[in-house]
């Protein structure tokens, strides 16, 4: 019995041994299983928290980058028109007209005849200047012993404060920027005028511009929906604001605003017990500072909704992978961080940079390509960019040397007989503006700007017009938006030039007109005339490429300068556009990319 019963227990004990061995080997499963949740789980909120740590960080950053940015360009409109303004009240102050009427009502009996006549002289004079702008609608004039004349653009009338007149003189000629009138309505700046003769104080100049181009500037500055805006002086007297609510705080941000400020700092401070970001920019134009108010809870709702997405994400992420997945999306995401960053390093400007290869999947294609990229740019660069540029250079400058002297040489004779006949006042006007045009055309760049551009047209049509007196009206089309659009330099003078020489000066009444205007990607620029046109093969011989005959025709070698320079530029598909008929007129265009905004590396 004894010896049977052996057997049957050392069957039972291994069949015992494998059940709890089957028992320990699943809660070993288990246990890791549990450990394995357990680790990610930690990792996972290490992670996590780490993330938001460091994205609230970025946001916050990027926040106030922002901030910085959209104030920038808040600001940029509205000192815009100011320029614009200060640059009228230059133009007007330096003027003989206003210098005679200023000076003559103050010393000079004149008849009624000869008031009336001085009176439309002058308003002549001030209605050219400021009919660059839209902005001005009343000009208050007054000589310095209380003779004064007002001239409304655009009714409204003038409520003038005299005890302002003061704050003009202590100008001393600059234009100082007064804030709004008594009634509201108007923004105020002034200017006092001096003789240009022994600098003697004449009188001053005040205009007004609405209000409402202003507020519409100050609404524009609060880029945030919750954001509101103001404009103080140095003292923290409100000027304008968006709301009667901001300027209950501008005394709580007198011991924010210092001289030391860089001219565009953003602060974070309590204002009306908001946690707030403050802006502030101090204006160019006048004594001014720029405030803009944004409270941060108006970007905490974010971060709210980024800590919920970033949990259920967490969740999501511990029972809905593996170890083994991890591990591959970690390489795999990996790999990809490298190549952006070298795609982004790439970007910056390192062109040395290479990305590694590690496996021949689509990755490491990816990469692959990249490095090929790389290489073939800097290849680019090396064989054909720099030479290119250096050829362009090159026919740039010999096409420069080719501009017609023509025109100097008759500006030259004009001043001589000017002064043998007509005296010193317009040889004063003409001598100004051959000056500035010779600094425009000989100063050494190939770029510019609209407004510089029309302003050397100015410059020369000054000269023209002593020259053809009213048998010439020229008219200028060209949006204020688009003054700081680049364009190389001397392509519209040309142009005109051509309109006045060759087309309307031979006509009893000749008509000019300059339209700039964006088309989409391109800005397009057009000269017409109501002269005597040409011919086609006038036109043909124009815009042809005999090297030859550009070198030795005189009679329109600028078109063809400009013609042959825009090809350079910008490629064969660019040039002059010619539509004119015998007897009908001449219309001359050119298309410039926008893309072209880079300064000039000649």
């Amino acid at each position: 019995m004894f010896a049977k019963a052996v057997p049957a227990e050392n069957e039972e004990g291994k069949c015992m041994r494998r059940i709890h061995k089957r028992k320990f080997r699943g809660k070993l499963k288990y246990k890791y299983l549990a450990a394995f949740i357990g680790v990610s789980l930690f990792l996972a909120l290490i992670l996590t928290f780490s993330y938001y740590w460091y994205f609230n960080r970025m946001y916050e950053q990027q926040t106030q980058e922002y901030i910085r940015n959209m104030g920038r360009e808040s600001i940029g409109s509205l000192e815009l028109t100011m320029k614009q303004i200060n640059t009228v009240i230059l133009s007007i102050q330096s003027e003989d007209t206003i210098q005679d009427f200023l000076y003559g009502v103050d010393h000079h009996q004149y008849t009624i005849a000869e008031q009336v006549a001085m009176q439309n002289s002058v308003r002549n004079t001030v209605y050219a200047n400021i009919l660059w702008t839209d902005s001005i609608t009343n000009v208050y004039l007054e000589s310095d012993r209380g003779h004064s004349e007002v001239w409304e653009k655009s009714g409204g009338g003038v409520i003038w404060n005299r005890d302002r007149r003061q704050f003009i003189y202590d100008g001393g000629g600059r234009a100082v920027w007064l804030g709004l009138d008594d009634s509201g309505r108007f923004m105020q700046v002034g200017a006092q005028i001096n003789s240009k003769k022994d600098m003697s104080v004449l009188g001053f100049l005040m205009l007004q511009i609405p209000a409402d181009d202003f507020s519409s500037h100050v609404e524009n500055m609060s880029f945030i929906r919750e954001g509101k805006s103001l404009i103080v002086d140095s003292t923290m007297n409100v000027i304008i604001s968006t709301g009667d609510e901001v300027s209950q705080v501008s005394g709580e941000l007198k011991d924010l605003i210092s001289d030391d400020m860089t001219g565009n700092d953003l602060l974070r401070t309590n204002v009306a017990g908001i946690d707030s970001y403050v802006y502030i920019e101090k204006m160019n134009s006048a004594d001014w500072y720029m405030v803009s108010l944004i409270p941060r809870i108006s970007y905490l709702g974010v971060l709210r909704d980024l800590r919920v997405v970033l949990g259920v994400f967490c969740v999501l992420v511990l029972f809905g992978i593996s170890l083994l997945i991890f591990y591959i999306v970690s390489r795999f995401t990996e790999r990809i961080e490298n190549l952006q960053e070298a795609m982004q390093r790439f970007g910056e400007g390192d062109f040395n940079v290479i990305c590694a290869v590690r496996a021949n999947d689509e990755i490491g294609e990816l990469s692959q390509h990249f490095n090929m990229m790389v290489y073939n740019i800097n290849d680019l660069v090396d064989r054909v960019y720099n030479a290119n540029m250096l050829r362009q250079k090159a026919e740039l400058e010999a096409l420069r040397m080719q501009i017609n002297p023509h025109f100097l040489y008759n500006t030259l004779d004009m001043v001589a007989w000017i002064s043998r006949d007509k005296g010193v006042t317009e040889v004063a006007d003409i001598a100004v503006s051959l000056s500035q045009m010779m600094r425009y055309t000989i100063k050494g760049t190939a770029m510019t700007d609209l407004k510089a551009e029309l302003e050397h047209i100015r410059h020369y049509l000054t000269i023209q017009k002593l020259r053809y007196g009213d048998r010439i009206t020229f008219i200028v089309q060209s949006p204020e938006d688009l003054m700081e659009f680049r364009l190389p330099k001397l392509v519209i003078q040309p142009l005109v030039e051509n309109a006045i020489i060759h087309g309307v000066e031979n006509i009893e009444q000749g008509i000019v007109v300059l339209d700039v205007q964006k088309m989409k990607d391109r800005v397009r620029i057009c000269v017409s005339d109501n002269g005597v046109g040409m011919e086609q093969s006038k036109i043909d011989e124009i815009l042809g490429e005999d090297e030859e005959l550009i070198m030795e025709a005189q009679d329109s070698i600028g078109l063809r300068n400009v013609n042959r320079r825009l090809k350079i530029r910008y490629g064969e598909s660019h040039g002059l556009v010619i539509e004119s008929v015998p007897g009908g007129g001449t219309r001359i265009c050119v298309w410039i990319p926008m893309t072209e905004n880079a300064e000039d590396n000649s």
